[in-house]
């Protein structure tokens, strides 16, 4: 997985947050799953990411 798509997840997530609090600015129980989804997101990639490392290794 490259770096450039983790940032272009992110930057998108980011993005999605901020159209989320022009919306409903009184609702922090969204931003926070869309940040945990977030979180996630990125464990999973690097997970990801390292088999792809012990894979070629091998």
């Amino acid at each position: 997985m490259k770096e450039s798509t983790l940032v272009d997840v992110h930057k998108s997530l980011t993005g999605m947050t901020g159209i989320l609090k022009e919306l409903r600015p009184d609702t922090p129980s969204i931003m926070r799953t869309v940040k945990n989804g977030l979180k996630a997101t990125v464990m999973l990639m690097k997970d990801l990411e390292e088999q792809g490392k012990q894979y070629k290794k091998a």
